[in-house]
């Protein structure tokens, strides 16, 4: 009987499930926990977990695909009750690619990406600096 050996987590993350759903970390799932039941209460509509955002398109040279396009894949979004839209990352450790990608979401998209770091942070003022757009998100 052979056994799959695991190795550790790079960043000491440990996936998880919760009511079907799976997730990277036990801070995400907790998080997921604490947005539904602000949706249940009618604090946040429109919860969604995963919601890719087209950072650069494919690139194409001749019909064969040089690079695949590039995308940001957020834990989760919601919309406040005004309507504003909130995209959220959980966050142990920022690596340089998520600084990169966060960085192209502000300039190229207008949206600015909400960092946790504890699962029951409290929501977004509704007054902003900032209005963000409404960017398509691509399907998966």
């Amino acid at each position: 009987m052979t056994m799959k050996q695991t190795r550790p987590s790079k960043y000491s993350n440990r996936r998880c499930e919760y009511r079907g759903k799976k997730f990277a970390s036990l801070l995400e799932r907790d998080r997921y926990i604490v947005l539904s039941g602000w949706e249940r209460q009618s604090l946040i509509q429109g919860l969604e977990t995963q919601a890719s955002f087209q950072l650069l398109p494919k690139w194409t040279e001749g019909g064969r695909c040089v690079r695949r396009a590039a995308s940001y894949v957020a834990d989760f979004t919601y919309r406040l009750p005004s309507g504003r839209l909130v995209v959220e990352d959980t966050k142990g450790v920022e690596t340089p690619v998520f600084r990169l990608k966060e960085h192209m979401m502000h300039h190229l998209l207008g949206v600015d990406i909400r960092k946790v770091r504890q699962p029951g942070e409290a929501l977004p003022k509704e007054k902003d600096t900032t209005e963000q757009q409404q960017p398509q998100t691509t399907g998966q």
